[in-house]
């Protein structure tokens, strides 16, 4: 298999050459990129073939001692996700191999974790675009779609919407017109996954070599959709009643697959919800058009409430902006400030407690050298 048909490209070559430089072994490394994560283990497409890695102890020890890695990941995103390019001693024997780093990442696909700890979790990583899925029944919501842009542009990822259930909504025009609306710049495609219908418009993105992550809700038809792209049932579908918006799948966990025109295709869970991680970048690219419009605000700190001089105050009155678009604005914008308050306090409080191990370390060193 060669390495550049599932995304290989200078990018990482150019990063194992620096790391081969800086650090010398004894013993050869195989390369290989994640397809699919489990508990332990980790499947891993290589030159040769797949093969069932692990993360060695070392690695592990390092990640868990680590409060903040270099490149501002917390413990949990340091380890590797699906997409992820690795480093492993490969057990010819066994055909298994031992994951000792993971090549830095060029894009990747977070979420803060459900639950009440706050913590980075990589959806998918190294892609190149996200498709995000909507389905054209009662549930869509184009304000949801915003959630989902601010998380890809902030990704490196490029964002395109993809409206499935085509064949089932009377007003796909007009919906699309919505959408673009929403997602300005964004490419928005109607497709019916069941049907088979419009998926001919998503050959230019999964050219050889380019990854693509398909998210949104459950139930949008991601499985579906990469069902028909790899012209067999792969992922299992369950029909839970009448096609017209019941069917769901059961994916739950994340994969990789290939494309037998070169492209590559990751499926994920249907996300109940989303949890903004980090995204300043992504809210700016997601609401260019308020961004551009407080830039023209008399004053440089202006909330857009009672100041003179507001261009964005101006834009709601006029109608240019929509005010469901600027109310959601504000409340992504709240949530990206409070996150990164919980973060900010996480790094501080972990820091202080790392600090704390090495005094109690160091005084029980000293005492030991005391006594004898």
């Amino acid at each position: 298999m060669d390495l550049k048909n599932i995304g290989w490209d200078p990018f990482f070559e150019d990063h194992l050459k620096q790391i081969k430089n800086k650090t010398k072994y004894d013993y050869d490394f195989l390369v290989g990129r994640v397809s699919a994560v489990h508990t332990n283990l980790c499947q891993v497409l290589t030159g040769g073939g797949e093969i069932t890695a692990q993360v060695s102890g070392k690695m592990r020890d390092k990640i868990n001692n680590e409060t903040i890695s270099p490149n501002g990941e917390t413990p949990e995103s340091a380890f590797p996700a699906v997409g992820d390019w690795v480093m492993m001693i490969h057990d010819q024997q066994h055909n298994s191999g031992m994951i000792r780093m993971i090549l830095p990442r060029k894009t990747k696909f977070s979420r803060n974790a459900a639950g009440a700890t706050s913590q980075e979790q990589v959806i998918a990583a190294n892609i190149d675009y996200a498709f995000i899925v909507a389905a054209l029944n009662a549930d869509f919501n184009p304000s949801r779609i915003e959630r989902y842009l601010v998380t890809t542009w902030n990704s490196g990822a490029v964002p395109v919407i993809l409206l499935n259930k085509a064949d089932l909504c009377p007003e796909v025009d007009a919906k699309i017109v919505e959408m673009e609306k929403t997602a300005v710049g964004v490419s928005v495609h109607a497709i019916s996954a069941a049907q088979g219908e419009g998926l001919e418009q998503l050959s230019p993105y999964l050219q050889n070599g380019r990854t693509a992550v398909f998210i949104g809700s459950s139930g949008a038809g991601k499985s579906t959709i990469i069902n028909r792209l790899l012209g067999r049932d792969i992922i299992k579908v369950v029909e839970t009643s009448d096609y017209k918006d019941k069917g769901r799948h059961t994916t739950t966990s994340r994969e990789m697959y290939l494309l037998e025109g070169g492209g590559i295709v990751i499926d994920t869970p249907g996300m109940r919800e989303l949890q903004l991680w980090e995204g300043e970048q992504g809210l700016s690219e997601t609401f260019d058009d308020i961004e551009q419009l407080s830039a023209q605000c008399r004053f440089g700190d202006c909330r857009h409430q009672e100041e003179p001089g507001c261009a964005v105050k101006s834009a709601l009155e006029s109608g240019e902006i929509d005010r469901i678009r600027y109310k959601n604005y504000l409340k992504l914008q709240r949530e990206l400030k409070h996150q990164e308050m919980r973060n900010n306090a996480k790094v501080r409080m972990e820091q202080s407690k790392r600090w704390k191990n090495i005094a109690k370390t160091r005084r029980h060193l000293n005492k030991d050298s005391t006594i004898r």
